[in-house]
Parts: C-alpha cells; sequence; structure tokens
C-alpha cells in the first residue's frame, strides 16, 4: 500500500513538474512576458470505475490544490473517462489538444496504441505524461515532451516469491499442504495485455524456481482488475 500511494503521489508530482516547467519554457522563449495564473491540464483515463485510477485522479487533484495554494497558480484539470474504448480516448486527446492545454496525463486504454497520441501532441508540442500504462519503448523515444510514471513490476514480482521462498525455506509442509513434495499454486492475473501484470506474473513465477521451490499450478485466470 506504501509503494501504490508513492506511485499516486509520483504521478501527481511529475504532472505539477511537466507544467511548471512548461510555463517557464513559455516565458523564457519570449511566448508570454507575463507571468501565467493559470495551467490548464486534461487526463485522459482508461477506466473511470477503476479503483486504482479513481486513487490516482484523488491525488493528482489533491497535488494541484497544493500547487495552486503554494504559487497562488490556478490549476484547471479536465478528467475525460474513455471507459475502455480507445477510439474515444482519442477524440478526448484530440479536444485537449484543441483546446490548447498545458499538458496531457494519459492513462492509455491499449498502450500499443500510443503513436495516435503522441504524434498529435508532438504537432500541438503539448507534453505527454503517460501514467500507469506505458507504451512501448520505441514510442517513448520519439520525443524529449514524453513522460511515464508507474511502478517497477519486476521488483514488486521478485518481492512477492521472495516471500513463498521464504515460507517454503522455513517450513516446507506448511506451503506443501498434500505432501506431494510441490507446492501447488493458483494464479489470478490482472489484464492479459498490461505491462505490469505480465512481468508480475513472469517474475514472481521465476523468482520461486530460481530459489528452488518445487511448484506444480493447478489453474488460473483473467480478473480484467475487476473486484468481482
Amino acid at each position: 500500500m506504501k509503494k501504490r500511494t508513492h506511485i499516486w503521489l509520483a504521478a501527481a508530482a511529475a504532472v505539477i513538474a511537466v507544467l511548471a516547467g512548461t510555463m517557464i519554457m513559455k516565458n523564457n522563449g519570449g511566448e508570454k512576458k507575463e507571468d501565467k495564473k493559470s495551467i490548464r491540464v486534461g487526463v485522459a483515463l482508461y477506466r473511470g470505475d477503476d479503483p486504482f485510477i479513481n486513487n490516482i485522479r484523488s491525488k493528482l487533484e489533491e497535488k494541484a490544490k497544493s500547487y495552486e495554494k503554494g504559487t497562488g497558480v490556478k490549476v484547471v484539470m479536465d478528467v475525460a473517462d474513455a471507459k475502455g474504448n480507445q477510439n474515444t480516448q482519442n477524440s478526448q486527446v484530440d479536444r485537449f489538444l484543441s483546446l490548447g492545454y498545458d499538458a496531457i496525463c494519459v492513462n492509455m486504454v491499449d498502450r500499443s496504441a500510443a503513436s495516435y497520441v503522441i504524434n498529435k501532441a508532438m504537432d500541438a508540442d503539448i507534453p505527454v505524461i503517460f501514467f500507469n500504462r506505458e507504451p512501448v519503448e520505441e514510442d517513448m523515444k520519439r520525443w524529449e515532451k514524453l513522460y511515464y510514471v508507474g511502478e517497477d513490476a519486476k521488483e514488486s514480482a521478485v518481492l512477492q516469491g521472495n516471500i513463498l521462498m521464504d515460507l517454503y525455506r522455513s517450513n516446507p509442509d506448511g506451503l506443501d499442504l498434500d505432501g506431494n513434495g510441490k507446492v501447488s499454486y493458483v494464479l489470478l492475473e490482472g489484464e492479459s495485455s498490461h505491462q505490469d501484470s505480465l512481468i508480475r506474473t513472469e517474475w514472481s513465477i521465476q523468482t520461486l524456481k530460481d530459489g528452488g521451490v518445487p511448484l506444480e499450478k493447478l489453474t488460473g485466470g483473467i480478473a480484467n482488475w475487476d473486484r468481482s
């Protein structure tokens, strides 16, 4: 939970840092002689009803209010929910860019479709902060005004694996309940196309294998981040 809170705060801090940098660049560039009294940011969510994403949204809003209080610069945040539809999200991004927002934050519906957002943002010269769903490496290298905030999924997976590995080494019978010499497990995954879910799936199990824990997978399933 502490790690997740850090991610929420990191995403919020990154947004504000990029916006503040944008203001400085614009002022230094001579586009505006007076200080800006407000900054506008568009936030595109893959699903507004996802509890984790909703928490990130709340932290963004808290950070924006804190920034306003500390600087006197108003932060106008426009949040859009794509409801899991990439075409809808593309249209939302188009609207943000057409309105000339200072930056946009995008939680991609489909991380492999980020090139559309990047192309449009580059044409408009508006920085993009991707979060939670990282575009492919080739896309992120295309422009210096692209950013990503997210977890180290491999680290999380190794921590998971180490917890079970330590339990097994201290008390093998505590995990081998039927005494067949193997640790039987069921694996529930978040989403089949999410990079963090894929990495955590791979490295949690690989850590156990590397630690010499005999494994037997009974079954598994994709839950798509849906608690029910």
